[in-house]
């Protein structure tokens, strides 16, 4: 096995933004993308279930059983300014990837700040509000490819994203880092918005109950 952490018989109460209380035979917990790659290959021959902040899952039975392996991802999260991109791990909090940006006055990543997901899941569904989301910005991603067996990395093409989807779903990979444009913006405006994003969404959602944020998806050619 690989360098990762392992818990049986686990509580995942506390890796879903419901606070649905299940119990999981394997828990796996990875704290780099080598890590991540290992678990992946040690146990494919499990059912994988893929797990960032938790805030979009729900559970269909009370006990997963030994052919399921959970992989947590949120040990998995650095992020850095390469140059004139944004690069980040699977595992980095939105919230985070929000912040990181206006601490290097980068603009266009406000809209990240309150949704409450990781960046490979954003990556999947192709996350955003008002006129953003994830998708315009992505400049690649590195995956693992289960059938072939390696990593790889996908330059998205025009049509790579759409309206809450990317191909990766279509795609026989985990996400592990992408690099993000990174656009120059001022900090005191970026702040702002942030700000205003933020208090939005405290309005329009409780935070004094659990909840899984905003999940409908728009009717085609309406507005939500």
């Amino acid at each position: 096995m690989g360098n990762y952490f392992v818990l049986n018989h686990a509580s995942m109460k506390r890796y879903n933004t419901l606070r649905l209380d299940v119990t999981v035979h394997t828990l796996v917990m990875p704290y780099s993308i080598e890590s991540f790659v290992s678990a992946i290959r040690d146990y494919k021959d499990k059912k994988i279930v893929i797990v960032g902040n938790g805030s979009n899952i729900f559970f269909s039975k009370d006990y997963y059983d030994e052919s399921y392996c959970f992989i947590i991802t949120n040990l998995i999260n650095d992020v850095e300014l390469d140059g004139d991109e944004i690069v980040c791990e699977a595992g980095t909090r939105l919230h985070r990837l929000a912040w990181f940006a206006c601490e290097q006055s980068l603009g266009e990543m406000a809209f990240l700040e309150d949704i409450p997901g990781t960046v490979g899941g954003a990556l999947f569904m192709n996350a955003g509000q008002w006129q953003y989301t994830i998708g315009q910005y992505v400049n690649w991603i590195e995956v693992y490819n289960t059938e072939k067996e390696e990593i790889q990395r996908i330059t998205p093409d025009e049509g790579f994203f759409a309206y809450r989807y990317s191909r990766l779903n279509d795609l026989p990979v985990y996400v592990l880092r992408c690099g993000l444009k990174a656009v120059p913006g001022n900090y005191n405006e970026v702040l702002s918005q942030m700000l205003e994003y933020r208090h939005e969404r405290y309005v329009k959602q409780p935070r004094n109950f659990a909840n899984a944020g905003s999940v409908f998806k728009r009717p085609k050619d309406k507005n939500g």
